[in-house]
């Protein structure tokens, strides 16, 4: 089992208490699907909320945990 914390910070410095998920899951794929699950779940911006399809979509084809952070870093 492997225990996942991740820090999500909304597009304004301003916010000075960013969201935090965590979560445990046994393999990538259950990985994906409770980020997601968490993810449709937090409010942001206008400009973040016109990506979050281009981010779900980036999410449900990574094969690895690298190609998940590059759908963050990379685009």
């Amino acid at each position: 089992m492997t225990y996942f914390k991740i820090k999500v910070v909304g597009g304004s410095h301003y916010l000075n208490f960013p969201d935090v998920l965590e979560f445990s899951c046994s393999y990538f794929e259950e990985f994906k699907v409770k980020f997601l699950k968490r993810f449709g779940n937090i409010k942001g911006t206008n400009k973040a909320e016109k990506e979050r399809e281009n981010i779900k979509q980036g999410i449900y084809e990574a094969r690895n945990i690298m190609e998940f952070k590059n759908v963050f870093f990379l685009s």
